[in-house]
């Protein structure tokens, strides 16, 4: 028996455990049988350095190579049968004393070269079989060769593993185990038998430890997504879990078993302490991060609206909602087992909510320890009367899911008071603030705690109130805004104002908003004539027409406007003044008028105010300039009596002299508008004249010999102060003794048609001496109109219309044919237009367009030149 153990325990460590795959039972006992040889009696044991190098290379996979017993063709055995080996080369000696020892059957020939293997693979795999390296071994060393094979094969039926008992083990539990029973007597005679036998585990499961029966946690923890989940990419939630496991899935169970404890099975160590297969202790408590809805108050300094001081930092209690988290214990429970592979836990979820989301999570635990279920086709098949029975436990876990806190206004995200530059209040079917005041643009209500298990009613009312009397703040806006829990309610939103119900509202706050408009309103005058440009009277009173357009987003309600003199830079009057309310519509146009102006510098301004007060100012200055000249109203002829003249004083008369004063002409000629004096001047009329515009040089005229007889002269009344001027022509006779003048040798014959142009003259001829008569008294604008006006060499005409809006026409006259040049400019210089031809004598024009002039500019000047001629007129185009 012990040496068949022992070939078991060989071939185990030879093909088993170094995993030498590639020997099989017969490869391994031709090795075997070799390797034990075939010494001779009388010999020393001799075995080949080959057989044995192979048998133990072979089975060490290696570990030991040719150099172990090179050169070494046999090994000599102590006699002693006591080994000192290690993995070095150990060579052993039979004593030539003791070699009857070495060589006699039966004599303990313990040392053969078997013991030397047995030991090399024992140190290899001594935990393997339990067995310590130090053993005694007893092989024959020289028998028969046919009695050598036959005990060889005694010992290989035999075989190892033999005891006096059979143990089991957990892994035995609730199947048939096979035993096998070796009978031997003294003589070695021996035989086998087999038997069946059931095992079972009959120590009872206990649950030493439960789980925590009940617990609350919040709302917000069982919807955060704060857990890792197999297969999910992302954090998920408590809930989502939970909806994992009431469909069954074995990850759920084991991630709620994480979260709030599961049953595991432990054993109990001899110090009382639960520990796993390994024998480490468990871990029970399980902490869990809930958060607690807090809510604080503080003085703070806030910034707040007063409808008469404006914005005011005033102290207020400031009410702060906020979660911080809190740690509850949460713990796994533990099952005392004995074997565990036969002990079984199920586990079964659900959940009971309310509309709301709050309510309980319900866990049943189902523990116990049975058999696995078998059918008669298993091997291990064993009627239910030879099964263990099912030993079942039950426990239980209920978690509420809830809010602690109860809903109010400091849960709320609201909009502070704000202040909303614009000036138009819009509404919408409900009666609220929309736009720009509304709270699409000023911000809504928001709920902070959104992951409760809570439905919220949010809703706001407004109430406008303008403004009367302020700086800039046009409307107040008190906003509402008004809070429900329909948790309360079962789910259902109440249709119709619910906001209304006092009964419903669990919290209300109101939010300030300032409209106000900074912007003022924009207005243009339009007059007669460009801003700060003339206008020229036929009349001595004007009548100023005024048209302003004004434009404003938030609508005009009124304007005022006053007129000021300001013709004395020293000191500005207010002529007149008026104010009108207007529709409040975003463009106004009115007019204002004002009668009875006289010549001077006037300025225009005009106040326009808006629906939140406004105000925005346009101007406008106009000079007025009475085109009315003074009324001339002349003696038609004068008769001046030369004096006796020593022009040379030499004490005798050679000549003879007089002076006519202009003054003398007048008869009762009258200043124009507004003017208070006249000045008076004269001239003798040639063929040469000077400009309409012009007056005389000088006061008065001296005559002498020269002058005797009928001469034409022009007589100019000027205007004071306003510089205006007119003339008449008259007859001035001049006459003398003649004694004077014939002494030295003056002509005094001169006729009247010298002193006249010649076409008066043939007129003259044909009316008579009544054509001096009628027409010396005429004044300018007479000769203007009719046949009296003679154009000189060349004449520029004011252009037609003036001012003009589309086309006007620039008229010119020119004695003879020339080549003329147009150019039209304006203030700053820039030249707009520029136009060449060659013209006749006569009158001849150029007509101008607005849209080919390309400005904006009101106020233009053009320019014709000739030759030998120019003349520069100013012209005004209506925008």
């Amino acid at each position: 028996m012990y040496n068949g153990w022992l070939y078991d325990l060989i071939k185990y460590a030879t093909v088993t455990c170094k995993s030498n795959g590639y020997l099989d039972d017969h490869k391994f006992d031709e090795l075997f049988y070799r390797a034990v040889g075939n010494p001779q009696q009388g010999d020393m044991v001799r075995i080949k350095n080959k057989d044995f190098i192979n048998l133990i290379d072979t089975a060490l996979g290696g570990f030991i190579r040719d150099s172990l017993l090179m050169g070494k063709d046999i090994i000599e055995l102590d006699s002693t049968g006591f080994l000192g080996l290690s993995y070095g080369v150990d060579v052993f000696k039979c004593r030539e004393s003791s070699s009857e020892v070495c060589v006699g059957l039966g004599g303990g020939f313990e040392e053969l070269f078997l013991q030397i293997f047995i030991k090399l693979y024992l140190d290899n795999c001594v935990s393997l079989f339990g067995l310590g390296p130090d053993i005694d071994l007893f092989i024959p060393a020289i028998f028969p060769e046919q009695t050598k094979r036959d005990l060889f094969s005694q010992w290989k039926e035999i075989g190892g593993g033999w005891s006096d008992a059979v143990p089991f083990s957990c892994e035995d539990a609730c199947e048939p185990v096979t035993v096998e029973i070796l009978v031997m007597d003294y003589w070695c005679n021996w035989s086998k038998a087999w038997t069946n036998v059931w095992v079972e585990d009959k120590t009872p499961i206990q649950v030493v430890k439960d789980v925590v029966e009940q617990e609350v946690i919040t709302c917000k923890v069982y919807k955060e997504n704060n857990y890792n989940y197999p297969g999910e990419l992302h954090p998920v939630s408590i809930e989502y879990i939970v909806d994992q496991a009431k469909s069954g899935q074995q990850a759920g169970f084991d991630a709620l078993d994480g979260i709030f404890g599961g049953y595991c099975k432990a054993w109990v160590d001899p110090y009382g302490n639960y520990v796993d297969a390994v024998g480490n202790e468990i871990e029970c408590d399980l902490p869990f991060y809930d958060s607690i809805c807090y809510c604080t108050s503080e003085w703070k300094q806030v910034r707040v609206y007063d409808d008469h001081l404006g914005y005011q930092w005033v102290d207020s209690l400031v009410t702060t909602c906020y979660y911080e988290p809190d740690t509850l214990n949460f713990q796994k429970g533990i099952v005392a087992v004995n074997c565990a592979q036969n002990v079984y836990c199920e586990q079964e979820v659900w959940c009971d909510f309310d509309h709301c989301g709050q309510g309980y999570i319900f866990r049943k635990f189902k523990i116990w320890s049975s058999c696995a279920e078998a059918t008669a086709d298993d091997a291990s098949y064993r009627p239910d009367s030879l099964r263990h029975p099912v030993d079942t436990i039950y426990r239980h876990q209920r978690i509420w899911v809830g809010n602690e806190c109860e809903l109010n206004k400091y849960m709320f995200d609201v909009p502070g008071d704000t202040e909303v530059f614009t000036c138009q209040i819009e509404y919408g079917p409900d009666g609220n603030v929309i736009g720009d005041a509304g709270p699409e643009n000023t911000g809504y209500a928001t709920y902070r705690f959104d992951d409760d298990c809570r439905i919220v009613g949010i809703a706001h009312e407004d109430k406008v109130f303008k403004i009367v009397g302020g700086d800039a703040a046009c409307y107040k806006i008190l906003r509402t805004w008004y809070f429900a829990d329909w948790c309360n309610y079962g789910g259902d939103v109440p249709s119709g104002k619910w906001w209304l119900d006092a009964g419903i509202v669990v919290d209300k706050c109101v939010q300030k908003i300032i409209v106000t408009d900074t912007v003022p309103p924009v207005c243009l005058i339009t007059g007669p004539v460009a801003d700060g440009d003339t206008v020229v009277l036929g009349a001595c009173e004007y009548t100023l027409n005024v048209q302003v357009d004004a434009t404003d987003a938030c609508g005009l309600i009124a304007y005022y406007w006053e007129l000021k003199d300001i013709t004395d830079a020293n000191g500005h009057y207010t002529v007149e003044s008026g104010s009108e309310d207007l529709s409040g519509d975003a463009e106004e146009n009115f007019g204002i008028s004002i009668e009875d102006l006289l010549p001077g510098t006037y300025k225009l301004k005009v106040q326009v105010q808006d629906e939140c007060t406004n105000e925005g100012y346009c101007e406008y200055t106009i000079t007025v300039n009475s085109g009315k000249k003074p009324t001339p109203v002349c003696i038609t002829t004068l008769t001046a009596r030369l004096t006796p003249w020593d022009s040379d004083n030499d004490g005798e008369v050679d000549s003879a002299h007089a002076v006519v004063w202009a003054y003398e002409f007048d008869r009762s000629s009258t200043p124009a508008c507004g003017d208070d004096s006249l000045e008076y001047r004269i001239e003798f009329i040639t063929d040469i004249e000077d400009d309409l515009n012009a007056a005389g040089d000088l006061d008065y005229l001296e005559v002498g010999c020269s002058d005797i007889g009928t001469r034409l002269v022009r007589v100019w009344i000027v205007s004071h102060p306003g510089n205006t001027r007119d003339y008449c022509d008259a007859v001035l006779v001049v006459q003398s003794d003649l004694s004077e003048c014939e002494l030295n040798g003056n002509d005094v014959s001169t006729p009247m048609s010298n002193y006249l142009p010649s076409n008066q003259v043939s007129a003259e001829a044909n009316r008579g001496g009544q054509f001096l008569e009628e027409k010396i008294g005429m004044n300018r604008q007479a000769m203007i109109e009719g046949s009296f006006d003679f154009p000189g060499n060349f004449e520029l005409y004011q252009n037609k219309p003036n001012p003009f809006r589309t086309l006007t026409s620039i008229d010119f006259y020119t004695q003879n044919a020339t080549s003329v040049s147009l150019t039209i400019f304006d203030i700053h210089g820039r030249i707009l237009k520029r136009v060449e031809g060659d013209f006749d004598q006569g009158y001849q024009s150029f007509a101008i367009r607005e849209h080919d002039l390309n400005t904006n500019a009101s106020v233009l000047y053009y320019q014709v030149e000739t030759e030998q001629y120019s003349a520069t007129r100013k012209m005004i185009i209506i925008r």
